[in-house]
């Protein structure tokens, strides 16, 4: 049985993603296919009420969501396209991949990303 594409992107994500998010004591909370906005990762860690979603499909970004504020209701976003074009460093990480090579090296790329400049961000 031949999987789908999006199939083959998960297992690549998280082949690549859980053994660094386990590092962070992040949970893998949830996985959503095929919904309407595409495939998510969900990664949360409850202990510092840290979300991080992965969008693989369509297009992709790195959302960390931190709550924040007395009661913790509002959430605080952060888009990693958005924040890399800031860094001179990772500016050129690409936005987007078009195989299973290629986003396997775009969240390796982002790992080094998140390690070296938003590690604050996921602790």
């Amino acid at each position: 049985m031949e999987l789908e594409w999006y199939e083959k992107n998960l297992i690549v994500a998280l082949r690549v993603l859980l053994p660094f998010f386990r590092k962070y004591k992040y949970h893998l909370s949830g996985l959503e296919l095929n919904s309407r906005d595409g495939e998510y990762l969900i990664f949360r860690n409850v202990s510092e009420n840290v979300e991080v979603n992965i969008i693989l499909n369509p297009g992709f970004d790195i959302l960390i969501e931190k709550k924040v504020g007395i009661l913790k209701l509002n959430k605080e976003t952060t888009s990693l396209i958005y924040e890399k074009k800031a860094s001179v460093l990772f500016a050129s990480l690409p936005d987007n991949y078009s195989s299973e090579e290629e986003l396997e090296q775009l969240l390796t790329g982002y790992i080094l990303f998140m390690e070296h400049g938003f590690k604050e961000h996921l602790i």
